[in-house]
């Protein structure tokens, strides 16, 4: 999997963002760009717009500083410790994400990857959630999963 890595800064409508993309936050105002531009185009509540953040905007290790990014088109994997479970993972190339197999995966299986790769969160993130009151994927997958 290759998804090339889009900066907020850059996006002026979420119409033309294509699919298969990573959208990078390097701030609060970006992120209160895009839901403005959600609730424009989209049509969208901005508590709704936010909630959907809080669960899919994370960190993606060291991209490009402080930032966290959005997968435009989702990417449904769940946590697997290394050696244990694990059995796909995700890491920065030249401006891309990528994803590639760590051992077989069979027609059926789950894709497993090792949350702990996401850290550390954004702190302006971290701070944005706490102002609309809700909680940011990392700290929710702490509170449920033994990170």
């Amino acid at each position: 999997m290759f998804k090339p890595i889009i900066p907020m800064a850059d996006i002026s409508s979420v119409l033309s963002v294509p699919n298969n993309v990573y959208i990078l936050f390097q701030d609060s105002d970006e992120v209160d760009n895009f839901i403005d531009l959600y609730q424009q185009e989209g049509n969208q509540h901005r508590k709704d717009v936010i909630e959907c953040l809080a669960h899919f905007l994370g960190p993606m290790g060291t991209v490009d500083g402080a930032g966290a990014t959005l997968s435009f088109s989702t990417l449904t994997v769940n946590h697997g410790d290394p050696g244990l479970g694990e059995n796909f993972r995700l890491f920065l190339d030249d401006g891309m994400v990528v994803g590639e197999t760590v051992k077989d995966i069979k027609k059926g299986d789950e894709l497993l990857n090792d949350y702990r790769n996401f850290e550390p969160i954004p702190e302006f993130w971290v701070n944005y959630c706490k102002k609309e009151g809700v909680k940011d994927v990392i700290t929710t997958l702490k509170e449920n999963v033994d990170l």
